[in-house]
């Protein structure tokens, strides 16, 4: 790995580090492999209307004004 580690390719934070063979995003708490190749449900990001970062089983209600 080089000296600096790449920006998250989600949230494109600038504050990763490294941890063994990954690279974690501190600010969303994602990690990944920057070896390994990426998909492009990888590369999905889905924010709500706060602009909060959304995972997979996050719950979201829906106003019904």
């Amino acid at each position: 790995m080089s000296d600096t580690p790449p920006p998250f390719p989600q949230c494109h934070s600038a504050y990763t580090y490294e941890d063994g063979n990954l690279v974690v995003c501190p600010e969303c708490g994602h990690d990944w492999n920057p070896d390994a190749a990426t998909t492009e449900k990888d590369l999905l990001v889905v924010k709500d209307a706060y602009g909060t970062l959304l995972k997979d089983g996050d719950m979201v209600l829906r106003s019904m004004i």
